[in-house]
C-alpha cells in the first residue's frame, strides 16, 4: 500500500465508510480553504486580488462569519468584504436602455455567482477524482476500497466518471463499480423513501419505521446532489 500525502484523505475518506467518499474529501478542502480565508490569505496581495474578483457566494459568506471567533479574524473579514464591494461598485454600470440593462444584468449576475473558495474547490476535486482513478489502477487495496463504497453523491459520481481514463487499462472495471455503486444506492433510496411515503398511508404501513426508512428524505437529497 502506497500511503502517500497527497492520497492520505482519499484513503481516509473510502475507510472511513461514508455515503460519499467524496464529499468527505471535498468538506475537509472546505474547511481548509475557510480557514485560510480568516488567517494568512487576509493580508497576501495575491489572494486579496481573488477576492476582490470573484468574492465568496452566499454559503461560503454565512460559513465565513459564523466561523470568525476573534476580532481578527473578524476584521480580516471586513477588510476582504470592504474590497470586494469597492470592486464590484467599479465594475457595475448605469444602464438608460433595456437592451443595455440586458448586458449589465448578465454581469452583475456573474459577479454574484463567482466564489474564490468553490473556484478552488472544484479545482482540488477535480485533482482528487483524478488521483483516485490513477490509485484504482496502480494500488489493489485501493481497488477493493473502491469496489465496497455506500454510495456516491450523483456531482461526485459525474466527477469520478469525467476522470475515469486516468485509470488506464482498468477504466472499464471502474466505471462498472462506480456504476453498481450508485445504482445500489438509487435502488435503497428509493425503497426507503418508498416506505417513508407508505407512512403517511391511511392504510397503515409495516416495517416502515426503521432509522434508514425515517432519514430516507436527507439521505435521498445527500445522494442526489
Amino acid at each position: 500500500m502506497n500511503y502517500k500525502i497527497d492520497t492520505r484523505p482519499i484513503w481516509d475518506a473510502y475507510r472511513s465508510g461514508c455515503c460519499c467518499p467524496l464529499c468527505q474529501v471535498q468538506e475537509e478542502v472546505e474547511r481548509r480553504q475557510l480557514g485560510l480565508y480568516l488567517n494568512e490569505a487576509v493580508m497576501e496581495p495575491v489572494y486579496r486580488t481573488e477576492v476582490n474578483k470573484s468574492g465568496f457566494c452566499a454559503r461560503h459568506a454565512g460559513e465565513l462569519a459564523a466561523m470568525k471567533t476573534a476580532d481578527k479574524n473578524s476584521c480580516g473579514l471586513a477588510l476582504q468584504l470592504s474590497t470586494r464591494s469597492a470592486y464590484v461598485r467599479g465594475a457595475l454600470k448605469a444602464t438608460h436602455s433595456a437592451k443595455a440593462a440586458k448586458r449589465e444584468a448578465e454581469r452583475a449576475a456573474a459577479l454574484a455567482s463567482s466564489c474564490v473558495i468553490c473556484a478552488h474547490t472544484d479545482d482540488a476535486m477535480e485533482r482528487y477524482a483524478e488521483t483516485a482513478a490513477r490509485m484504482y489502477a496502480r494500488e489493489p487495496d485501493f481497488s477493493k476500497l473502491f469496489a465496497g463504497a455506500k454510495a456516491y453523491c450523483l456531482s461526485h459520481y459525474a466527477l469520478l466518471l469525467a476522470h475515469s481514463g486516468k485509470a488506464g487499462n482498468k477504466t472499464r472495471e471502474l466505471c462498472s463499480d462506480a456504476y453498481k455503486i450508485m445504482d445500489n444506492a438509487l435502488c435503497h433510496a428509493v425503497d426507503n423513501l418508498d416506505k417513508y411515503c407508505a407512512l403517511f398511508d391511511y392504510r397503515g404501513a409495516s416495517g416502515g419505521d426503521a432509522p434508514a426508512v425515517r432519514a430516507a428524505v436527507p439521505d435521498a437529497l445527500k445522494l442526489l446532489k
